[in-house]
């Protein structure tokens, strides 16, 4: 497999994962669901739900099987950048304003909170209707809450770190980037 080929398989599989979560991110008031589905529509490497994709893969499972999990990875990644940049007061993120910027702090807070718990709902309700066992997805809950425990200590880090006016070691920061940053790849 070329490097073309690994490109356009993350393309095609950022494509199915974000058709598939823009569906499941319908409801009313229609504007909290156009805030939450804000930065997804503003395009996106999609990575993280890739190697969720690739990982089932390995293990026997199909895109399908694998499809409510990866969206769900995504959508948590996407709840915690409206809400750091809410932290960080951010006008702008990959090109695009900011939710809270285009939406308001309030609708931007809750549209964070939609995506967090759509993205468990996804893994129960999709997981199950994708034939995925009880057990397989109570694991995946779990570990997905793992991962999201780990993205709030590193922000919480993260914040500490910036009203800092001094520096810090090395061992701090490579804890806040791991928790925040690479939490959501474990």
């Amino acid at each position: 497999m070329n490097l073309a080929d690994i490109q356009d398989e993350l393309e095609a599989n950022a494509s199915t994962v974000s058709q598939f979560i823009l569906t499941s991110l319908k409801g009313e008031p229609k504007e909290l669901y156009k805030a939450s589905a804000h930065y997804l529509v503003s395009g996106g490497k999609r990575l993280r739900p890739f190697l969720v994709t690739k990982s089932c893969e390995m293990f026997g499972g199909t895109p399908k099987n694998a499809l409510p999990a990866a969206a769900a990875v995504e959508l948590i990644h996407n709840f915690s950048l409206a809400h750091d940049d809410i932290m960080d007061n951010d006008d702008m993120r990959h090109g695009v304003p900011t939710v809270h910027k285009s939406y308001g702090t309030a609708l931007a807070i809750l549209a964070g909170d939609i995506l967090f718990s759509k993205a468990f709902q996804l893994i129960a309700v999709d997981g199950k209707n994708a034939g995925i066992d009880d057990k397989a997805i109570s694991a995946m809950i779990e570990r997905l809450a793992t991962s999201c425990i780990y993205v709030c200590e590193g922000q919480a880090i993260d914040i500490g770190l910036a009203s800092n006016q001094q520096f810090f070691p090395e061992p701090i920061y490579l804890n806040m980037i791991t928790k925040k940053t690479a939490a959501l790849f474990d």
